[in-house]
């Protein structure tokens, strides 16, 4: 039952995010078209049933000058925008359901790890660093559980032979959504908007960025969990341009709700078993015990039955009949231990003989 549910959790999840990636591209190309527009600049023709991805220059078509930062990032805002208020809405039932249905935390990263370039930049794949700020919503209802994390990284600089630098910086905003509910390692995927910035001698570089990916966290403790990743990137202003991110990161939480320890049961004698469930209450702290409670082979100096630690008369003669407490029965109070006594019932006013019987011989 358990695989069917966490298929089911999976399914649905891979079906939201194909539904956003779908709408999301769309959006992009419309967004191109009227950035386009605005810059009165032309755009190829977008033959149909040929991917968006294969349309996305920011370039005009007879020359490689970038489009203006101006249009990159008022297409950038277009991008955004619209995502962040599709998440908003979706979170929105989270957000008022209350505390007692969240574990709602804001969230620190650092992450490091490699960073691909495609061929057509020019630019050799590097070492990079980042940090991510979110905001992770957890709901009872799995659906309704996602992060949302601005994000930036930085490319380690690179140096040409002749001391020519470029600096390579990314930032976005990102989305996570869980494809399992609350567990010690919870697979997720990834979609997000945002900007790729190539600082150069020659001029600076602002490119639209797309992104989606899959990843994988590890609970470390209740603040602390290690996290990996790996993402596509779509450069917006390089026809079928395509970089990839592999990552490695820990994350913090601030604001989680600690978890209420449950009070302790009542343990009188302090050996770990609960008195509603030990069988030795009484037990001695320097014992072993067992299961339920009772000491583990534990001394009995008169091999009497009764334990040593239980034993209110530790040298009862071997062979007596005892009572819980390690004492041997008297019922008629006579002084002779009943096992011993021939005349048992003998009123207790009377004197008795060693066999418990009365002694005609006194006065």
């Amino acid at each position: 039952m358990q695989g069917k549910s966490g298929s089911r959790h999976i399914s649905q999840r891979i079906k939201l995010f194909v539904k956003f990636n779908f709408r999301l591209f769309i959006l992009k190309d419309k967004i191109v078209k009227q950035t386009f527009d605005k810059q009165q600049k032309r755009l190829p023709m977008l033959r149909e049933n040929i991917s968006i991805l294969q349309h996305m220059s920011f370039s005009n078509a007879d020359q490689n000058q970038p489009c203006p930062p101006s249009s990159i990032l008022d297409a950038l805002m277009r991008v955004i925008v619209p995502i962040f208020l599709f998440l908003f809405f979706l979170t929105w039932n989270s957000w008022a359901a209350g505390d007692e249905e969240q574990k709602n935390a804001v969230t620190f990263s650092g992450i490091s790890g490699w960073y691909q370039f495609a061929s057509e930049q020019n630019l050799t794949d590097h070492l990079f660093y980042g940090i991510n700020i979110g905001y992770a919503i957890r709901d009872k209802d799995f659906m309704r559980s996602m992060d949302i994390e601005l994000s930036g990284l930085t490319v380690e600089t690179e140096k040409s032979p002749d001391g020519r630098r470029t600096d390579v910086n990314v930032f976005s905003l990102e989305a996570l959504f869980p494809l399992l509910p609350e567990k010690k390692s919870i697979p997720y995927l990834t979609i997000g908007a945002g900007v790729l910035l190539v600082d150069h001698d020659a001029g600076e570089e602002e490119n639209l960025a797309l992104s989606y990916g899959f990843g994988f966290k590890k609970v470390l403790s209740e603040d602390f969990f290690l996290r990996l990743e790996a993402r596509h990137h779509f450069i917006g202003d390089h026809d079928h341009v395509n970089n990839f991110q592999y990552s490695a990161g820990l994350t913090y939480l601030f604001g989680q709700p600690k978890k209420e320890k449950p009070k302790p049961l009542p343990d009188a004698d302090g050996d770990g078993v609960p008195d509603e469930r030990d069988a030795c209450p009484e037990t001695p702290k320097d014992f072993d015990i067992d299961k339920r409670g009772c000491p583990i082979d534990p001394p009995d100096t008169d091999s009497d039955g009764v334990p040593d630690y239980r034993d209110e008369c530790g040298q009862t003669p071997a062979g007596s009949k005892v009572d819980s407490a390690g004492c041997p029965f008297d019922e008629d109070g006579d002084g002779i231990f009943d096992h011993h006594d021939k005349c048992p019932g003998t009123p207790e006013d009377l004197k008795v003989n060693p066999q418990g019987c009365v002694d005609l011989r006194s006065d």
